[in-house]
């Protein structure tokens, strides 16, 4: 017997009362700090994170190195690539698509779950982390704690795909308010 049994009751709800395709409430501002040339704050969950970009800068002196306008993000947990798109976006540093980031798991063997919280994590089964450019579909970063059967990989897959999605609207919400309200003490995106 699994330990994943527990994660959906018979009722269908999850152990924190959400629905196996539904997102932990998310909350995120831009422009959070005015020291850095970007920043944004972001709550998924439990998880709050703070991201900071300082830069792009011109070289000084003298050196013959370029300015580079290509920015390395190196997270571990989707709040935090979701964060670091916010505040890449406030640094006015030119991106094609979003990257967006979420995970998915299985429930009772066969029941794709989306946004795996850490409860769920330590319970469960594998998780699946998808970092994705939800327009055009292109995965980023795949990567699992455990292996899935591959009768399950792709129904996992395309959960976390749409969990990027759905956190893709919420984030592009949130800029919409920031540029809105530039100047504001206001401009907080939220899922209720």
């Amino acid at each position: 017997m699994s330990r994943n049994k527990e994660l959906i009751s018979k009722i269908g709800l999850r152990l924190d009362g959400r629905r196996a395709n539904e997102l932990r409430r998310i909350r995120c501002k831009l422009g959070v700090f005015t020291q850095p040339d970007g920043s944004a704050y972001l709550e998924q969950g439990l998880t709050k994170v703070l991201a900071a970009v300082y830069g792009p800068h011109q070289v000084r002196g003298g050196r013959s190195k370029a300015q580079h306008d290509n920015a390395i993000v190196n997270c571990i947990y989707p709040a935090c690539v979701n964060a670091a798109t916010l505040a890449l976006i406030d640094a006015g540093i030119p991106i094609k698509e979003y990257v967006c980031a979420c995970t998915a798991s299985l429930a009772n063997n066969d029941i794709p779950m989306l946004d795996i919280s850490h409860q769920e994590e330590i319970i469960g089964g594998p998780t699946l982390t998808v970092a994705a450019l939800p327009m055009s579909g292109k995965i980023v970063l795949m990567e699992m704690s455990q292996r899935f059967h591959l009768d399950h990989l792709q129904k996992v897959l395309d959960k976390a795909l749409q969990g990027c999605r759905d956190i893709k609207q919420i984030l592009d919400e949130a800029v919409r308010l920031h540029v809105r309200d530039v100047g504001c003490s206001t401009g907080w995106a939220s899922t209720s």
